[in-house]
């Protein structure tokens, strides 16, 4: 069995490349099974699709920890975490030789 969830999630961009326009507004549909195993599609901050599969780690019922590996970024397989904190998350970020974190808001539909 798994449950699936589809939202919206808006993101700031710290520390990268200022030249260069990030989209900020990710719509998204998650699903998640009863093991933790997620699989997502969302339109990443370089407006493109992207694929994600993973493992979400709940670390108490506010937080969690996402471990995965992604698409649509420089390379045909992107590694990925993202750590949860209830509808608000952080995720390191690289593009074109700088790295970032990316901080954002999620709301679910």
């Amino acid at each position: 069995m798994f449950s699936t969830i589809c939202g919206i999630a808006l993101t700031l961009h710290m520390g990268l490349n200022e030249e260069y326009q990030y989209n900020s507004v990710h719509p998204y549909c998650k699903a998640k099974t009863e093991s933790n195993v997620i699989a997502a599609a969302y339109y990443n901050s370089v407006d493109r699709v992207s694929l994600f599969v993973g493992y979400e780690y709940d670390i108490n019922y506010h937080t969690s920890i996402e471990l995965g590996v992604a698409s649509g970024y420089k390379y045909d397989v992107t590694p990925t975490v993202r750590v949860n904190y209830k509808n608000l998350f952080l995720m390191p970020a690289l593009h074109k030789g700088k790295t970032g974190l990316a901080i954002g808001l999620q709301y679910n539909f």
